[in-house]
């Protein structure tokens, strides 16, 4: 009877480690396509660091006249984990979330996220 009980308790631990979850981290990409956002972009790209702290970023700029991807190159070097690709043609927001799409599925990423910058600021969704 002895026997039999121990052979029960080891194949219900080894069933038991063969079930764990396995937490494997996501690589995370977060796309935001700005136009004009100049003056926020300091504040939206700390805001999404501080939420998301190990999620890359990925400004994608469709108009450079006021500036919008200088200021976010230049908050890369501090904040880290941001990329910036500029499309350098108005063609709208659909645009700029499919080649910020496209970055993320070229580049492996498990997760892309694209984030509207006028709602997340309009409503505060970003701590600062």
């Amino acid at each position: 009877m002895t026997v039999a009980s121990d052979r029960r308790t080891k194949t219900f631990s080894s069933w038991r480690l063969r079930r764990r979850p396995q937490h494997v981290a996501k690589r995370v990409l977060i796309v935001v396509p700005t136009r004009s956002e100049g003056p926020n972009i300091v504040g939206l790209l700390a805001g999404i660091r501080n939420a998301i702290p190990n999620a890359t970023v990925l400004v994608v700029d469709e108009d450079g006249s006021d500036r919008t991807a200088s200021r976010a190159e230049r908050l890369a070097v501090h904040l880290g984990n941001i990329t910036v690709i500029r499309l350098g043609v108005v063609s709208g927001p659909g645009a700029a979330y499919r080649a910020g799409y496209d970055h993320g599925l070229t580049h492996g990423y498990d997760i892309v996220l694209g984030l509207n910058t006028d709602s997340a600021l309009q409503m505060g969704a970003l701590p600062a």
